[in-house]
């Protein structure tokens, strides 16, 4: 199954749709860009079933979201029928946006990781297209799972009576021991890493990556102003050693085209 089949599972979009909370990072850049999203058109990318959707949509000038799962998209148009109709909710895929002309964005997002979930190649072409159609001084928000991270025990076993059960538990965790040893083997030496965390009920493929080689990554494409926030609280990383050191799942990035 690939990452986009993934998104299209009817679990997975259940899920998501029961998230409408923000991240704290999330609550800090909001916070930020308050008084100005009035005058921004916004482009709300892998937008999922519409988490950052009633935050962000009302105080932008002009709200656009998209996704490249289809079903993700139906139920945000389910959820909010108004911006529905405005045909605020569109398919479309972050490495291909041909449907929006350059410089086309005041204010992009990318928010919970949603670029972690293509191939490292298709990750700086979807940066590309990003910066492509974002205004020139415009900004860039988005996540990515931090490299440097501890994995936490995410699949407990749980107390249950069912044979069944009980092995898909015991399975599922051995699983992803087993998977949690091969990333702490294999990211000492590596910048980045894309590996099955279990996200997805072990369906999806994700993309780790260091907070330097990050910043690296936008630098070189032609980003700047790059900050850095922490999951934990949603404070701005200033220091490097300190960042170099965050141990939080993912980090947030904002940064200006």
């Amino acid at each position: 199954m690939s990452n986009q089949d993934a998104f299209e599972a009817r679990d997975v979009v259940r899920s998501y749709s029961s998230e409408n909370e923000l991240q704290k990072p999330e609550q800090t850049i909001l916070e930020m860009f308050r008084d100005r999203l009035k005058t921004m058109r916004l482009l709300d990318i892998g937008v999922g079933a519409g988490r950052t959707t009633p935050h962000f949509a009302p105080l932008a000038g002009q709200y656009i979201a998209i996704d490249y799962s289809h079903n993700m998209i139906e139920a945000c148009k389910e959820k909010y029928p108004e911006l529905a109709m405005r045909g605020c909710f569109k398919v479309c895929d972050a490495r291909s946006m041909t449907a929006f002309a350059d410089e086309d964005f005041d204010f992009l997002l990318f928010s919970y990781n949603g670029l972690d979930y293509v191939s490292h190649d298709d990750r700086l072409e979807a940066l590309r297209e990003i910066r492509r159609i974002g205004k020139k001084g415009g900004y860039f928000c988005f996540s990515s799972h931090n490299l440097n991270t501890v994995l936490g025990d995410a699949f407990r076993i749980g107390f249950t009576l069912d044979p069944f059960r009980l092995s898909y538990r015991v399975g599922r965790r051995l699983l992803f021991k087993c998977l949690t040893m091969n990333f702490q083997r294999k990211r000492e030496k590596a910048d980045y890493l894309i590996f099955n965390d279990g996200a997805h009920r072990f369906r999806s493929r994700t993309y780790y990556v260091r907070a330097e080689e990050q910043i690296r990554q936008l630098s070189d494409l032609g980003f700047s102003d790059i900050r850095v926030f922490d999951l934990s609280e949603g404070k701005e990383v200033v220091d490097r050693a300190a960042l170099n050191e965050n141990r939080d799942s993912w980090l947030y990035y904002l940064c200006r085209i």
